[in-house]
């Protein structure tokens, strides 16, 4: 079969085209790859962010639970102190910065704080059995690199008498009823800076607050 002149021409175009079209979709399968890459990439870094995320929520989460906790456990050891020295409930010293929007109505109330170190030093002279970890325990684990301190401090307002009934040991009217308001914080530190505003503190600050009635028996 003998081609001619415009059958070569023609064949030559079709060559031509399918290098063409060859090209292109070597084009096509590159822009897929890319494509493809960089979607993997974006959901890898997505998951490495939300992973993040959860560690600090969950940090945060224990670290509030933490702080609850100790303003509970501060209330109750003031509530202890209050009733070996029963006489504090009859004091009428006025503690400066003490419960502002109750001095602000009346700048003649009594207002006592009692702090960490009063409250951690009669616990520990009154502790069953010595211990070393100090009045707030240990509050970070074992195998953490950092260190979690807390503080805390109660004020002790309103002392009034308290209406219930007399119980054996006790007759009527020997009850007051006080008001503690208990601020506790807790915060990452390390072992040579123990101070929530000390160099070595950083990270988030927890701070929870509880408000108690105590009835103490004069």
């Amino acid at each position: 079969m003998v081609m001619t002149h415009a059958d070569r021409r023609q064949l030559l175009l079709d060559r031509i085209e399918a290098v063409r079209r060859r090209r292109e979709q070597r084009g096509a399968a590159l822009f897929l790859v890319v494509l493809v890459l960089t979607l993997v990439t974006a959901i890898g870094l997505f998951s490495m962010r939300s992973a993040t995320l959860v560690d600090l929520a969950t940090g945060y989460s224990r670290q509030s639970t933490q702080a609850t906790a100790m303003a509970e456990y501060a209330s109750r050891a003031a509530a202890s102190y209050l009733e070996r020295n029963p006489d504090i409930v009859t004091d009428t010293t006025r503690v400066t910065g003490c419960a502002p929007a109750l001095q602000a109505i009346d700048d003649s109330a009594p207002c006592l704080v009692f702090k960490d170190k009063l409250v951690g030093e009669s616990l520990i002279d009154t502790a069953p059995q010595a211990f070393s970890d100090g009045v707030s325990g240990q509050l970070s684990s074992p195998r953490d690199p950092g260190s979690i301190a807390a503080e805390f401090v109660t004020e002790m307002t309103e002392p009034s008498p308290a209406s219930i009934s007399a119980s054996p040991g006790f007759s009527a009217g020997l009850f007051k009823q006080v008001t503690f308001t208990t601020v506790a914080r807790v915060y990452p530190t390390n072992a040579s800076n123990t101070g929530m505003c000390s160099a070595g503190a950083r990270g988030t600050v927890s701070q929870q607050t509880v408000r108690a009635h105590v009835v103490v028996p004069l």
